[in-house]
């Protein structure tokens, strides 16, 4: 299969500039056979949900309540997403140092999601994390549902000091995650890829994609990580 690629805007860009990135990156993807799905801010998804029917991408959330719907000031529910959003992030490391996630609260939100047609992108950042998360009869019964990230923390673009894992170190942890939970599982690399270590990467057979940050904001940038795995 070809490589996925998930965009993670994270906090960035305004209407205007996501919606002249996604019609640019549409048609600079218009021929290539990799899959691509932009996860954007939610002020942005039914305008770029939009657009998916004229391009070669899916749009994708970056979060969700892990309430339904009802008295829970500035919540996005799962329900809500339905029909802007395919996909939605969920637990990335991000949300744990910041915003006090924790393993509960992240099985809560793939339960939501999953019983309103949204295919979760779970994070997960070690293999004691992934163990916690597979506890859960929610993630454990649908796991062929789900999307599964290997995020080690230390490797996220985000922070001032990150360090990228060697690709064959990020593919055995890939192949350990298979192994645990099915090797017919999506399994995605998430931890600073870019235009110069893509293709170590792409090398690697157990590795079914990427989650990519800051290299995802340029569309020029991110169009090219996208054209040089179709080729």
């Amino acid at each position: 299969m070809k490589p996925l690629f998930v965009a993670n805007w994270k906090a960035n860009k305004t209407v205007k500039e996501a919606v002249d990135f996604a019609q640019k990156f549409g048609q600079e993807i218009a021929n290539s056979s990799s899959a691509a799905i932009l996860c954007v801010p939610f002020p942005y998804l039914y305008t770029l949900f939009e657009l998916t029917d004229e391009y070669n991408f899916k749009v994708g959330a970056q979060n969700v309540s892990r309430y339904d719907n009802g008295a829970y000031t500035g919540e996005v529910t799962a329900q809500m997403l339905q029909g802007i959003a395919s996909h939605c992030i969920v637990g990335h490391s991000e949300r744990w140092k910041f915003f006090g996630e924790n393993a509960q609260t992240v099985a809560q939100k793939v339960e939501k999601l999953l019983s309103n047609g949204i295919t979760p992108i779970l994070c997960v950042s070690d293999q004691r994390q992934l163990e916690t998360y597979l506890s859960s009869e929610a993630i454990a019964k649908s796991v062929e549902k789900i999307i599964f990230v290997h995020e080690p923390p230390g490797a996220i673009s985000g922070g001032k000091d990150y360090h990228p894992q060697e690709p064959e170190r990020a593919n055995e942890e890939v192949k350990t995650i298979k192994e645990k939970i099915g090797q017919d599982v999506v399994v995605l690399y998430g931890g600073s890829v870019n235009s110069e270590n893509i293709t170590g990467f792409l090398e690697q057979g157990q590795i079914n994609g990427f989650l990519v940050g800051q290299a995802s904001l340029s569309v020029d940038g991110f169009a090219a990580l996208v054209s040089t795995a179709s080729r």
